[in-house]
């Protein structure tokens, strides 16, 4: 351990540092893929979107989740 290392209060030994870097880089790559995923799933959604409407103007809605509550009073 090298003096300035000990005065970080975060400080780890270089195998645990490895290790997380290690742990990250994999956390990272999980996260890239996922993006990728999303992004043909998308492109795959909007393309049947083009075909479905055949150059028709459309919009899409989401449905709005309607909560029913009941009142109570004196």
């Amino acid at each position: 351990m090298k003096d300035q290392g000990a005065e970080r209060e975060n400080w780890s030994c270089e195998k645990c540092r490895t290790e997380k870097v290690k742990m990250l880089q994999e956390e990272l790559q999980n996260s890239l893929r996922q993006i990728v995923e999303l992004k043909d799933r998308n492109k795959e959604l909007q393309d049947k979107l083009l075909l479905l409407g055949a150059g028709k103007s459309f919009s899409v809605h989401a449905k709005q989740k309607v909560t029913k509550c009941m009142m109570v009073g004196d």
